[in-house]
């Protein structure tokens, strides 16, 4: 997870060190503002825009599909596999909106659906 004010290199190597493509973009209080993917990033850099004084807020996404943390794991595979282009790493918060974690096809494939 990183502030809104995160630059580019800070991006890229929080996807990286977290290994699974994407990061959650918060405020003070740890209420989710948005979520960047590796996708965006490579969508950045085919446009052309790809700078490291690029910030979070310039490019994450601010309406992000996320899910709470009382989601069935079975509910949250079906919402995200079946999209227009389906996502493979979604937030879960709280009620508040506070971010509790992110959760990828991989691990709910690897721990089983309940």
């Amino acid at each position: 997870m990183l502030p809104s004010e995160a630059k580019l290199p800070d991006i890229l190597q929080e996807i990286t060190k977290k290994n699974i493509g994407a990061v959650a973009i918060i405020d003070t209080k740890m209420n989710l503002t948005g979520v960047i993917t590796d996708y965006d990033i490579r969508k950045l850099m085919t446009e052309n825009r790809f700078s490291n004084d690029t910030s979070a807020a310039d490019i994450m996404n601010k309406n992000p599909i996320k899910f709470t943390e009382e989601s069935k794991a079975y509910d949250i595979l079906l919402k995200m596999e079946n999209r227009e282009r389906p996502i493979s790493v979604a937030p879960i918060v709280d009620k508040n909106n506070m971010l509790k974690g992110m959760v990828s096809l991989h691990d709910l494939l690897q721990k089983g659906l309940k």
